[in-house]
């Protein structure tokens, strides 16, 4: 199932740094309330977006409109209680404000009928809820909570909408719990609406991941952080930038960040000259010749570009498989190790405290 990434920090242009609350419901809202076949706003768009209605006028606002029952309001509040965005967070409560949008028997309280996209926002919203609500601890999965998550993309799809929300978790489903049988239960076989839209999405998945796969066979090295123990890669070759010594083909190695290049320096510099021995832990490189990538300069990298993306392994004993990948274009090298570093550490001790 694709997870939320954290973002990276950004700074804005008047030194404002968004806090964890507006980030948590930027994130939220750019899963339940974009579709998938639909240009996104970037991230910085929609942070500032979030930022130019944090103020106590709009929240007053809004929360006055939702206890009118106006349900664009309705579906904002329910989003600012579920988050804790500038309100004491309250999910059950949050909940229950996109029930009202949901549910036929209290849409004769609001003041207007919801527009179709706020109709499947608000089924999105719920579909969260309850998706986060079923993972238990222990590794255990509630299939009440998680048929009912379903059910509520379902309504989405009965809409003609695809919001991110949809899209995880019928992959989530499809794929991670393909091994426990869960896509052929009953209750989530019945789910027609949602596996049609997920259909095309699954194929166009797996036919980039074949492509992608295709290229990093020719081209190993372009596509993996060659300083050792990084275990970044990159979902293309511009993700990664390449040394820009006189190394040749096979020696030509790649990294994510100055920090890797110069970590890794010492075992590199005996190859990055012209008809230099090849590299015993170098992998078969492409010809660069006319290429448009970015290249290093010796021993130092330029900055990592926020619009590429990269992928690194998270170990996860518990899942088939044993790992699962992050893909950001927005957090920088050293972040993404971080991150996995802190989620490792988080497992090891979930593990000892388990009562088995």
């Amino acid at each position: 199932m694709p997870l939320d990434s954290p973002f990276e920090i950004l700074v804005f242009e008047d030194g404002w740094c968004p806090d964890k609350p507006l980030l948590d419901y930027v994130k939220f809202w750019r899963r339940c309330c974009f579709n998938c076949y639909e240009r996104e706003k970037d991230v910085r768009t929609s942070i500032e977006q979030a930022h130019a209605r944090d103020d106590p006028q709009t929240l007053s606002l809004v929360r006055a409109g939702a206890e009118a029952g106006d349900p664009i309001d309705i579906l904002e509040w329910g989003m600012r209680l579920y988050n804790g965005f500038r309100v004491e967070k309250d999910r059950d409560a949050a909940l229950k404000q996109w029930m009202r949008i949901t549910d036929a028997s209290t849409r004769a309280t609001l003041s207007s009928p919801p527009h179709r996209r706020v109709l499947s926002a608000a089924y999105a919203c719920i579909s969260s809820y309850y998706s986060t609500k079923c993972h238990l601890p222990q590794h255990t999965l509630q299939i009440d909570d998680l048929r009912r998550a379903a059910e509520a993309v379902n309504e989405c799809a009965k809409l003609q909408m695809i919001p991110a929300a949809l899209v995880e978790l019928a992959n989530y489903i499809d794929d991670e719990l393909r091994i426990y049988g869960f896509r052929y239960m009953p209750q989530f076989t019945c789910l027609e609406h949602m596996w049609i839209m997920y259909a095309p999405i699954a194929r166009d998945i797996e036919k980039k991941q074949q492509e992608r796969e295709r290229k990093v066979a020719k081209a190993p090295n372009a596509y993996r952080c060659a300083a050792p123990g990084c275990n970044i890669l990159g979902t293309k070759k511009k993700a990664l930038q390449r040394c820009a010594g006189a190394c040749e083909g096979i020696n030509k190695p790649h990294y994510c960040s100055k920090t890797c290049q110069t970590k890794d320096w010492k075992r590199h510099k005996p190859f990055c000259k012209a008809g230099a021995a090849e590299d015993p832990d170098a992998v078969p490189a492409p010809d660069y010749s006319g290429a448009d990538e970015h290249s290093l300069c010796e021993p130092f990298v330029q900055p990592p570009r926020p619009d590429k993306e990269r992928i690194i392994q998270i170990p996860a004993p518990h899942l088939p498989g044993g790992s699962y990948q992050i893909t950001s274009s927005t957090m920088s090298p050293e972040l993404m190790r971080a991150f996995r570093e802190k989620i490792i550490a988080h497992n090891i001790e979930d593990e000892k405290n388990r009562p088995w």
